[in-house]
């Protein structure tokens, strides 16, 4: 699995994240794209309403399964999970890995997530 994200999208996304004054909360979102076989392209993040603090966020199922039909209704992919760490070191989490095990075996989500900090560092993820 080849995972293509540019600079630029990486700041949009910390940006979409940190929207409505959540510059210091750790938050999530779905990516979205374009899957071309092996081959995914990142464009993006659509943040849903969740439950965040500094230290964790938690979007519930059924908020996350709407908006997977949404961003696919939009056009796009649903091509990974996107995480924000606020001031924390970027790094996947345990929870990170089994929601995204998770999400993958049940073909919600493909097995890829971006987690990133306010620093602007980040790490793609994938199995």
């Amino acid at each position: 699995m080849n995972v293509q994200v540019d600079k630029a999208t990486i700041d949009q996304i910390i940006k979409d994240l940190q929207d409505g004054g959540f510059e210091d909360y750790n938050r999530s979102g779905i990516l979205t794209g374009k899957i071309n076989g092996d081959d995914i392209l990142v464009d993006g993040i659509y943040v849903p309403e969740q439950e965040s603090t500094k230290s964790s966020t938690h979007i519930s199922e059924e908020t996350t399964l709407k908006s997977c039909e949404e961003i696919r209704a939009s056009g796009k992919d649903v091509v990974g999970l996107g995480h924000y760490y606020g001031f924390f070191s970027v790094f996947e989490s345990a929870i990170d890995l089994a929601t995204r095990k998770a999400y993958a075996e049940q073909g919600i989500i493909p097995a890829v997530a971006i987690i990133t900090n306010k620093k602007g560092d980040y790490e793609i993820f994938k199995d």
